[in-house]
């Protein structure tokens, strides 16, 4: 999912939920990626790795 960073601060909830999905959010700004959000348990998987 990609969301711009308008969209993000009127509809965070819509973001985390993808993000619980196990969703990837990619967040633009000027149409750029700028961030991206990803839930705690996929960091974990791949630290383990």
């Amino acid at each position: 999912m990609q969301l711009s960073s308008k969209y993000l601060r009127f509809h965070t909830k819509s973001a985390l939920d993808a993000v619980k999905r196990g969703e990837l959010v990619d967040i633009t700004f000027h149409g750029k990626v700028a961030a991206v959000m990803v839930a705690p348990e996929s960091i974990e998987k791949s630290k383990k790795m």
